[in-house]
């Protein structure tokens, strides 16, 4: 009987993968110097391995990229081929799911903490807390989080760059109604939509593209770090008004 065998990833994204498992962390550049190959080959062949978790972007200039150490690599790799075989052959549920139970959802990046945020944001009703980078994120984003606000939604942040010494802008919080405070680094992001649902994920000041993390949908667990966004409300700086409005984006 023949050996089973499925292709997961193509054969140049394995030899881009070898070469950074060697090296602490390699621009796209000194990866095709490494293989003989041109850059935008690199790009393409990297995205792959980004998807898997098998490699984390950098926040670098210019951008850089870093295998991920083995054993969370494979996790990932596990996880995405049995989402794979779900997608080809289909699931049994043998039983409908119990509500009162929680839901958790594994997060591996930035990307997918924006996405999975964007679809909570949509459903909130009631108010929205939440502890972020200060980097700027996508349109998608910050249509989702205007949207609950023009709907009543009570939207509080608190961000951890100071956005009077950085890049990061006022003018789109307050545009949206969003009351935002400032508190120095906390090496986490956390969002809590309606006091039920509650993400949370690593940040990484150096890394900002890099956000393992886990979203839960349980009551009791959102509700204590509902507490936590509290206590750390309290303790953040109020930042002042900006007299200008222009269009800018908010920040995750």
């Amino acid at each position: 009987m023949a050996k089973p065998h499925m292709q997961a990833v193509p054969k140049q994204s394995l030899k881009v993968y070898q070469s950074l498992k060697v090296a602490d962390s390699l621009t796209a550049r000194q990866v095709a110097e490494r293989l003989d190959i041109l850059p935008h080959a690199v790009y393409r062949a990297i995205k792959p391995l980004i998807d898997l978790g098998m490699v984390e972007q950098r926040n670098t200039y210019p951008v850089s990229f870093q295998a991920t150490p083995k054993p969370d690599a494979m996790n990932w790799f596990m996880r995405a081929a049995a989402q794979s075989f779900r997608q080809d052959f289909g699931s049994v549920q043998t039983k409908p799911s119990d509500p009162s139970l929680p839901s958790i959802t594994f997060i591996k990046d930035r990307e997918a903490l924006l996405k999975v945020g964007e679809q909570e944001a949509r459903k909130a009703k009631h108010k929205i807390n939440y502890i972020v980078s200060g980097h700027k994120v996508p349109d998608s984003t910050v249509l989702a989080y205007r949207k609950a606000s023009a709907t009543g939604v009570k939207i509080r942040c608190i961000v951890q760059n100071n956005p009077t010494t950085t890049n990061a802008s006022l003018e789109m919080y307050e545009e949206m109604g969003v009351e935002m405070r400032y508190l120095s680094n906390m090496g986490i992001r956390l969002f809590v939509f309606d006091g039920n649902t509650a993400i949370m994920s690593s940040y990484d000041e150096i890394q900002s593209n890099k956000a393992f993390g886990i979203c839960f949908r349980y009551d009791p667990v959102a509700k204590q770090l509902d507490q936590l966004f509290e206590q750390r409300w309290l303790e953040a700086h109020p930042l002042p008004k900006t007299k200008n409005h222009s269009r800018t984006s908010i920040a995750v």
